[in-house]
């Protein structure tokens, strides 16, 4: 008995031994990290997302990542825990994590096989809209580009497209059109007395040479009377220009005119910006239309017709030139010019001048070896009373009719129309939300030329600098790391302002392909034109995340921000396709997204525009504010309906990070590509396939019209159309949350010379104002 009790003890004592040895194995075994694939196989361009596992997240010390051989795959996003890896060549090679837990270090490997297959056909059901696919009616640049054709240059191109879920077709929706009889008509312009019309002549006889600072224009001001040099300093850079009346009846132009008698003449050595200006502050009244008329030459180089406009007098100044849309006038050198132009004066000015100079400044490098000083000359000034202001404030409001049925009733405007006195009453009186026309965009923040700074004093500063910032050649220059230094100073009035009047932001925009400026994709921010100096995706990656997030931190962190309601992360990547052609950005060479392009040339699957979306989403998370909605914002929506869809599912696919999509809505009346029928139909389109949760809006209303051939009833009358297809989709189900007109009225929009709006001016309702606001008794009540 006593022996088989002790050969019982003596078993279960090894069995408890062995038990014991087992569960510390595997304890040991447990705390051992691993990596989610031992190996993987992907395609050319595309990515995956590799793991540490087997171990507590917060165990990890933290984890070097490698790959053998960087031309066939390249990593991203490296995280204690994770890594992205996405695939350059055809080939293969070894990711190497070199994991911490504790004080021990684990070395574990992946295998990565990189492959090229063939394109699959595109199933019928990629492309299943009846909306046309003709060339469109091209939008332009809100502010237009001057940028040179760079040299393209590509990478490995990714072949095969991710799996696309089908869409389903819509029939065209047909529209029906009122006649032009039926709405009502604009309010008048006020008449002028032709007796009391001129405002202003001068033919330059009398006058004597002389110079004035930009202060102002006095009596006892020394030089020529009501003219001044810009920025005239006689200690600094401008000490040689000057002002002179001379005698040009000798001064023969190509065409073999010759000037009349005496002309003013502006003599300048150093400023490609300088010219005769003519301060109009007091002399014009604010609202009012006039002719201005002039006679220029310069025998050198083209001229431009400008304005410098500050609203307050703790604005910053505003340049532009006439027209005030993208198609500016040029001025040919060696010719005298006719100058003549319809201006509309600003409702809120401080400072208002109108002045010429060199076209094209930015472009022109003045002086040269060749062209040491110009000479400009303006002769038979004049400027006559066109029309005043006609107001009505006792029409009705845009957000009390339509505040039930969108939650968003905004317009798009630039800073003076929300820091001028008149202009905000007006926007408060109609609008409850304000779209920045280019304050927000990324060469407003970062600036036309770089001023670079130190990672460490960035970070004082606030901005956001990835962990791999600094670990880019790219981004180093003179062996330190170094950004851009960011100027919010605007957006931070613009914040304050709709803040304390109770206005409502949606910022514009972060990613575009346009107005960026070139050396933010350049290696040490240089700035080269052309695609020799482009940094790698990978650098790329780290700008754009420092970028964003730097941006949304600033403006998150205020405390002026909860006015903030949506951002339009990236703007117009759907056509993008000649960005790189036409205005010197290379999003689309560094990440190659000219390659399994269906209907809008570019890549549906492109890694920086789903990027944008995350990063900011980061921060909406961080910072308790994902009340802000995230939007991709383009124009001509029912250009390519699927590729819209398609792109938004791309961005979508591991999470939801955009939340909407912005519907420019820059149309043209006559112009059958922007029919109504187009744009319900892509209306109808986007409500039976895009996820119930995408909102639209609706973010830049506006359609122009030929003034010499069409009428504003005949404008008013499409106008009720798109209400039509926008009001009866919003009562079927669409998800339109926002309605946005984009500019105050004709003049200040950037494609004036088309009268654009519903408004003339301030309180003067077209024909149009009042077919909007009808379609909402027409089409929903």
């Amino acid at each position: 008995m006593k022996k088989r009790l002790k050969k019982i003890l003596v078993t279960t004592l090894t069995a408890s031994l062995c038990l014991t040895s087992f569960q510390v194995s595997s304890a040991s075994a447990a705390s051992k990290p691993g990596l989610s694939s031992k190996s993987i196989t992907l395609n050319v361009a595309n990515s995956k997302t590799i793991k540490v596992t087997k171990v507590k997240s917060k165990k990890v010390k933290k984890t070097k990542w490698s790959v053998k051989n960087k031309k066939i795959a390249s990593l991203s996003k490296q995280k204690k825990t994770s890594v992205k890896v996405k695939a350059k060549k055809v080939g293969s090679t070894t990711l190497t994590a070199k994991i911490k837990v504790g004080n021990k270090t684990y070395k574990k490997t992946c295998k990565i096989k990189v492959t090229k297959t063939s394109k699959p056909s595109p199933k019928p059901s990629q492309k299943t809209t009846s909306a046309p696919t003709s060339a469109p009616t091209t939008k332009t640049s809100e502010a237009p580009s001057t940028k040179t054709s760079p040299t393209p240059t590509a990478t490995a191109p990714p072949t095969q497209m991710p799996e696309r879920r089908e869409l389903q077709k819509v029939d065209e929706i047909s529209i029906p059109k009122r006649d032009a009889e039926d709405f009502k008509e604009s309010l008048p312009k006020s008449t002028v007395n032709p007796d009391t019309a001129l405002i202003y002549e001068e033919t330059f006889d009398g006058l004597t040479e002389g110079t004035k600072s930009t202060s102002s224009i006095s009596d006892d001001s020394p030089g020529i009377s009501n003219f001044l040099l810009r920025g005239f300093d006689p200690d600094g850079p401008t000490k040689n220009d000057y002002l002179k009346v001379e005698d040009v009846s000798d001064i023969e132009d190509n065409d073999d005119k010759l000037g009349e008698g005496k002309a003013l003449k502006c003599h300048s050595e150093d400023k490609n910006w300088q010219g005769p200006m003519m301060i109009l502050t007091d002399t014009l009244e604010s609202g009012c239309e006039y002719t201005v008329s002039a006679k220029i030459y310069c025998k050198d180089i083209d001229l431009q017709f400008s304005y410098q406009l500050q609203t307050k007098e703790d604005s910053e100044p505003e340049y532009g030139q006439f027209p005030t849309s993208n198609t500016r006038q040029r001025y040919e050198k060696d010719l005298w010019n006719d100058v003549k132009f319809d201006i509309t004066i600003p409702n809120d000015k401080y400072f208002y001048g109108l002045y010429f100079e060199i076209f094209d400044t930015e472009k022109s490098k003045f002086p040269t070896d060749t062209l040491k000083s110009i000479d400009i000359y303006v002769d038979n000034f004049k400027i006559v009373k066109k029309s005043e202001p006609a107001q009505d404030k006792t029409i009705a409001s845009l957000k009390d009719t339509y505040g039930s049925i969108f939650d968003i009733v905004g317009v798009g405007a630039g800073q003076e129309s929300l820091l001028g006195s008149s202009s905000l009453e007006f926007l408060k009186s109609q609008y409850n939300a304000f779209t920045p026309g280019n304050e927000m965009k990324p060469d407003a923040i970062m600036g036309s030329t770089p001023t670079l700074i130190s990672v460490e004093e960035a970070k004082e500063l606030g901005y956001y600098i990835p962990d791999n910032y600094a670990s880019q050649t790219g981004n180093q220059k003179d062996g330190k790391a170094v950004v851009p230094k960011l100027d919010f100073t605007t957006v931070d009035k613009i914040l304050k302002a709709c803040h304390d009047e109770g206005i409502k932001l949606r910022g514009h925009t972060l990613v575009w392909h346009q107005q960026t400026p070139v050396y933010y994709f350049q290696k040490s921010y240089a700035i080269a034109k052309g695609t020799t100096l482009n940094v790698d995706s990978n650098c790329m990656d780290t700008r754009l995340e420092f970028f964003i997030k730097s941006v949304l931190n600033h403006i998150l962190s205020s405390e002026y921000s909860d006015c903030v309601y949506a951002y339009d992360v990236v703007n117009e990547y759907l056509h993008s396709a000649k960005a790189d052609e036409n205005d010197g950005t290379y999003w689309n060479k560094i990440y190659n997204t000219d390659t399994d392009k269906i209907d809008s040339k570019v890549s549906l699957w492109p890694s920086y525009v789903k990027d944008a979306f995350v990063y900011s989403k980061e921060v909406l998370k961080e910072k308790n504010r994902e009340d802000i909605k995230l939007f991709y914002n383009d124009y001509n929506c029912y250009q390519y309906p699927a590729d819209i869809v398609h792109l938004l599912d791309y961005i979508n696919e591991d999470g939801k990070v955009c939340d909407g999509l912005g519907m420019q809505s820059h149309l043209d009346i006559t112009d059958s590509f922007h029919s109504a029928n187009n744009y319900a139909t892509a209306l109808e389109f986007f409500r039976v396939n895009l996820p119930k949760d995408i909102e639209i809006h609706i973010t830049e209303l506006d359609a122009t019209m030929d003034p010499d051939t069409a009428t504003d009833q005949q404008q008013a009358a499409y106008y009720d159309q798109i209400m039509n297809a926008i009001l009866t989709n919003k009562k079927n189900g669409g998800n339109i949350t926002g309605f946005i007109l984009w500019s105050f009225y004709d003049a200040v929009s950037w494609r004036n010379t088309k009268n654009p709006c519903i408004f003339r001016g301030l309180y003067n309702p077209k024909s149009a104002f009042y077919a909007v606001i009808d379609a909402k008794e027409n089409y929903y009540d």
